[in-house]
């Protein structure tokens, strides 16, 4: 039987813990796992070479290690307007979770599970174009799950300059790119992101800001086409003496379409930059770069995990099976 002094000793023992941290703490179960950010409104990021919204992490001191940031798990697709005999359907192509997986069968599991989500369709400036409310998985014989839903929006190749109208739709018909979350409340909302842009100098160099620092990484174009006219599997900064000389002397867009032109219509026919957008929301862009074929298309899905110096294949994925 404990007397009063020992009493008062134990209930010292249990403040001090408390006051130490030792007690267990539960989270709350609606608390959102997954970092979402995104800013505001999908809107071309100017940066402006200070920290802010976009800017990269500091660099880590010598000798310590980097600390990956948070990022968002999204559902990457292409959302078409009449692909589902004459309705709104999507291929769902790509899953950014622990890693980036466009296993068809992985992808459709998922669908089945979690598919019914708002997806956020980016028109060829970068803008909202709308939203796509999945449904759910349908079968419409393709590689790639596709799913089914409702859309709200505009078509996203709509544009009022006729010519870009025009370039939007030789290269996307009506279709767009789509960015669903995998967070908690991504079952509700559509996602926000950040987008970018590039430019084209002498019809050899790409240039991108990838971490939104001010200063614009410089690729070159004929880098993301493999000697089969294929998605390279990695892309490397373009050299000191190629590079020498590339400013911001152009206008910075979010998609060129046409970027290189095949000679042979039919094989080749065209590469196209659908997009700069920070799919995982890790303060870097992804590039979505479409190969155009005499019977298909396919994306590659670029991103820059180690350094900005080079850009990595995550992704290549055929968003139906044929056109």
């Amino acid at each position: 039987m404990c007397n009063a002094k020992n009493l008062l000793a134990v209930a010292a023992l249990a403040l001090a813990l408390a006051a130490c941290g030792g007690g267990a703490q539960q989270l709350p179960d609606d608390k959102p796992l997954i970092a979402e950010g995104g800013g505001g409104e999908p809107a071309l990021a100017r940066p402006k070479g200070g920290a802010g919204a976009g800017a990269s992490a500091a660099a880590p001191a010598p000798g310590k290690p980097s600390v990956a940031p948070a990022v968002r798990q999204a559902l990457v697709g292409e959302m078409c307007l009449e692909r589902g005999a004459g309705r709104p359907a999507l291929a769902l192509l790509l899953a950014r979770q622990v890693g980036w997986n466009g296993d068809p069968k992985e992808l459709e599991h998922l669908a089945g599970r979690v598919g019914a989500r708002p997806f956020t369709v980016l028109s060829a400036r970068g803008a909202r174009a709308g939203v796509f409310q999945a449904v759910g998985p349908v079968d419409l014989g393709t590689e790639s799950p596709a799913l089914t839903g409702g859309y709200a929006g505009k078509p996203p190749c709509e544009d009022k300059d006729a010519k870009a109208a025009a370039a939007c739709s030789e290269a996307q018909a009506k279709c767009g790119l789509a960015v669903a979350s995998l967070s908690a409340d991504g079952a509700d909302d559509a996602p926000k992101l950040r987008v970018g842009g590039a430019c084209v100098q002498n019809d050899k160099l790409l240039l991108v800001d990838i971490d939104g620092d001010g200063v614009s990484e410089v690729f070159p174009v004929a880098g993301f086409l493999d000697e089969l006219r294929a998605p390279a599997a990695e892309v490397a900064a373009a050299g000191a003496g190629d590079a020498a000389g590339a400013g911001s002397a152009c206008t910075p867009s979010f998609s060129l379409p046409g970027l290189v032109r095949g000679k042979d219509a039919k094989a080749f026919r065209a590469l196209d930059l659908l997009g700069v957008v920070d799919l995982d929301d890790d303060g870097r862009f992804e590039l979505v770069v479409q190969y155009r074929y005499a019977s298909l298309r396919s994306w590659g899905i670029y991103t820059a995990d180690q350094t900005v110096q080079r850009l990595t294949l995550v992704g290549e994925v055929t968003p139906w099976s044929a056109d």
